[in-house]
């Protein structure tokens, strides 16, 4: 009895003031400007995180010809990179406030919306099964890595930002406190020449180059059956790199130390709704997408031309590996060296770590 006097105030409301509740310019505002923010993070932080993907100890990994012994790598690799939450979680609370200032008085507390405590920091996971396959006469290697963690990824288009959350979520972070998700497909390959053979004391160097394609999904959402509400934002990332890699074989360890340099061209899109299904004069949606037509959205001073090449981030990388026969282990950091000079375009530092186990014979 007492929801329904409530529907019948917001009914009476609605009536005479012959409109239904929206958010005000300015709560919309500040959530196009959190999701732009974040998907300016994500400009310089999906690239780094692609290359935590096929990461291995050794520079080089050997010929299957005309070596009597076949080279030959498969494996699974683990990852996580820093990401810089804040414009998502704005955009968040924004809602949630514009939101709650109608729904509590009128409905009551228990009507209100909540997404949870969305972190300012966080870590962004990559995973990706690794195979790596030794070169034909001349000393080069070939790494292919690939992971997808939802079909439903391929419904998302960039030109119709309400596709981003119409999509069911795979990974899900209830248990980290807040109502989030996402969801990304990536397809990369490298190619690596052996530059300098090594010796008894000397390391061995390869030179080489790659490329990634990665398409993901971040989402927020409340949906019960008071309330349906979704922010999400999705993007696509190509990545070209170029690398240097030294490493050194002492037989249970391999230690390794590298140099890359990064080129990637982002597009990212948003949308955001809500609806009360118990007042239906409560409903409003947004949305919009921002494609970078540069090297990357973050660096203003970039006027013209896709892969321009101020847009380049240098990364710096390094690890160590454990060898049990057949089997190896290896832990790697990586770091985005512009992130820690160049306060400009970057509020904080980027970095990465990562985990893979291989089997090679």
């Amino acid at each position: 009895m007492k929801n329904s006097k409530k529907i019948i105030l917001l009914l009476l409301i609605s009536a005479v003031s012959f409109r239904t509740f929206a958010l005000d310019s300015a709560k919309k505002e500040e959530i196009s400007d959190g999701l732009k923010e974040f998907a300016e993070v994500l400009l310089f932080t999906v690239p780094e995180a692609s290359t935590q993907q096929n990461v291995w100890s050794d520079a080089y990994i050997g010929n299957i010809y005309p070596n009597i012994n076949k080279h030959f790598g498969f494996g699974l690799s683990l990852g996580g990179t820093s990401l810089d939450m804040t414009g998502f979680k704005k955009a968040a609370d924004s809602l949630m406030e514009g939101y709650n200032a109608f729904a509590i008085p009128l409905l009551g507390e228990d009507k209100k919306l909540d997404f949870g405590k969305i972190p300012e920091k966080f870590i962004l996971p990559t995973a990706s099964l690794d195979v790596r396959i030794g070169g034909l006469v001349f000393p080069f290697d070939l790494g292919l890595c690939a992971m997808m963690t939802n079909p439903a990824i391929f419904k998302v288009k960039l030109d119709n930002p309400q596709s981003v959350y119409d999509m069911s979520q795979a990974i899900n972070f209830n248990l980290l406190g807040f109502n989030g998700s996402m969801d990304y497909l990536t397809l990369g390959a490298d190619l690596r020449y052996r530059f300098y053979e090594g010796s008894l004391v000397m390391p061995m160097i390869s030179v080489g180059l790659g490329y990634t394609f990665t398409k993901g999904n971040f989402k927020i959402g409340v949906q019960n059956d008071e309330i349906d509400s979704n922010m999400a934002l999705g993007f696509e990332t190509h990545l070209f790199y170029v690398q240097t890699q030294i490493s050194k074989n002492f037989g249970v360890v391999t230690p390794f130390i590298g140099a890359r340099a990064l080129l990637s061209n982002t597009k990212t899109t948003y949308a955001w709704n809500y609806e009360s299904k118990t007042a239906p004069v409560f409903s409003d949606s947004d949305e919009g997408y921002v494609i970078a037509e540069k090297a990357s959205q973050s660096y203003d001073e970039i006027k013209t031309g896709l892969w321009n090449l101020k847009g380049i981030q240098p990364q710096v990388y390094l690890g160590l590996s454990f060898n049990a026969g057949l089997f190896q282990f290896t832990l790697s950091g990586c770091a985005d060296m512009r992130s820690f000079f160049d306060k400009t375009n970057y509020e904080d530092f980027i970095y990465s770590g990562a985990f893979s186990t291989h089997v090679k014979f």
